[in-house]
């Protein structure tokens, strides 16, 4: 017989002359037009009963919102089999995303959902009921892995987010090489599905969403021949789902407070750098002007910052970077100290809470935070709080804002903590934080020279 594909050692990739490539909407790429599998639809598509009804109705409901509410426009979902398993492979924009690139198929889809999510009561069962299973986010779940590939093995589509992480102004995510082990592992049949203007609707910093209609384009089935290496399907995946946010103009759409939430984003101001200097407009709340320098910027549903009285325009993804590059990264938020006793970034007032596995969440510490090149301490009354870098699994800013450390433990799945530093942008502090954990990784670079310290690394 014909040997295992999932067996198969890895080849390297051919030379780029001798590639295999069909034309995709403009770019190249390595994948081919996957063949018919000629099944046959299975009773329920191999699903019981009770969780057939409540993904059908579920379904019938999303496609009335969908049309109504969102005024979702779909292409190239003529090529999808009637049944056979399938990875179908999306950009990750917002929370409805699953709903969005999913519920538009016929047949049912799997998809991971984070632990946590699953266990909230009502909510959890109900999303399991639709398909989702647990992954732990930001460790190596072999669990979740092993339900992938049981479900693809069963016959199902299921649904993944290479990008992992949402994105917070819009541009594609980071997606890392092991999409491309697990697509060669399973020799797979991939679709993509792109959200155009999902983005749009609901920026991931902003407090309310925006009447924009939603464009999502499909491509597929198609299949990486077995000569191909996981850094290439890896690559080719990138190109597929390398999405800017963008609108039909043509199409009518609005939104009101478009500038609430941005200050989240932006945690300095774009032109004079100035710390949590960006407020929101009393008076306009699609404006958004700073405390320190008095610019101000118009916000509009392409998330445009329109510069007033000569301040310069520019996108919020262009200011965002203007932020970066002036703080670098990892950034140093107290220059001045660090260069004196190695402090990058402190706070008077934060709070620590104790996430359990089971069971309610718990303070642990409440007091000065800062943050030094070695890790995260919270100095308060019952003593000091350390969680060096060296024992952090990952730092991740979640849901409503949370910012969390996962912290190595006896269990593997690691000790969970919460920060909240009230008045402040999570995600400038999860930023930081996990910006400083891949520095202490070796991931990014030494901070500038401009910024080292010059005496003591040792915190005050």
């Amino acid at each position: 017989g014909q040997p295992d594909p999932r067996l198969a050692p890895p080849w390297r990739e051919l030379p780029a002359g001798l590639r295999l490539t069909t034309r995709l909407a403009g770019p190249m790429t390595v994948s081919e037009p996957a063949p018919p599998l000629g099944t046959k639809k299975r009773l329920f598509y191999g699903l019981g009963l009770k969780d057939w009804a409540i993904y059908r109705s579920t379904w019938l409901a999303w496609r009335a919102v969908d049309r109504t509410v969102f005024r979702t426009r779909v292409q190239g979902l003529e090529g999808l089999d009637p049944d056979g398993p399938t990875l179908l492979l999306s950009n990750h924009v917002g929370m409805l995303d699953p709903f969005w690139v999913a519920l538009h198929l016929w047949r049912p889809s799997r998809f991971m959902a984070a632990t946590s999510v699953l266990k909230i009561p009502v909510l959890g069962p109900y999303l399991g009921a639709l398909g989702a299973f647990p992954k732990m986010k930001f460790v190596k779940d072999r669990d979740s892995m092993r339900t992938l590939a049981e479900h693809y093995d069963n016959g199902h589509v299921v649904t993944l987010f290479p990008e992992g992480l949402r994105s917070w102004t819009g541009r594609p995510g980071e997606i890392h090489e092991g999409i491309g082990r697990l697509i060669k592992r399973l020799d797979a049949r991939v679709i993509f599905g792109r959200i155009r203007s999902g983005y749009l609707v609901h920026p991931r910093w902003a407090k309310y969403p925006r009447y924009i209609p939603v464009d999502i384009d499909y491509h597929g089935p198609v299949r990486y021949p077995a000569h191909l290496s996981p850094e290439a399907i890896t690559a080719d995946v990138r190109q597929h789902l390398h999405v800017e946010p963008r609108r039909d103009p043509s199409r009518f759409a609005f939104g009101f407070r478009l500038a609430e939430g941005l200050p989240t984003l932006l945690w300095a101001c774009p032109r004079c750098f100035a710390l949590d200097g960006l407020q929101v407009d009393r008076r306009d709340r699609d404006c958004v002007r700073c405390e320190t320098c008095r610019s101000r910027w118009r916000l509009d549903l392409d998330t445009v910052l329109h510069g007033e009285d000569g301040v310069e325009s520019m996108t919020v993804a262009e200011a965002h970077d203007r932020i970066e590059a002036h703080f670098g990264r990892p950034p140093v938020l107290e220059p001045d100290r660090y260069r004196s006793d190695g402090v990058v970034a402190v706070h008077p007032r934060a709070t620590l809470h104790h996430v359990p596995h089971r069971g309610k969440q718990r303070p642990v510490a409440s007091g000065a935070l800062h943050v030094q090149p070695d890790g995260v301490h919270l100095h308060h009354d019952g003593g000091p709080w350390r969680a060096p870098f060296s024992e952090l699994l990952s730092v991740s800013t979640e849901v409503a804002g949370q910012v969390f450390l996962r912290r190595a433990s006896e269990d593997e799945r690691g000790e969970l903590f919460r920060l909240e530093v009230p008045d402040q942008s999570s995600y400038k502090w999860g930023r930081l934080l996990k910006d400083w954990l891949h520095h202490h990784r070796g991931e990014l670079p030494t901070p500038s020279a401009l910024a080292q310290p010059e005496v003591s690394k040792a915190g005050p």
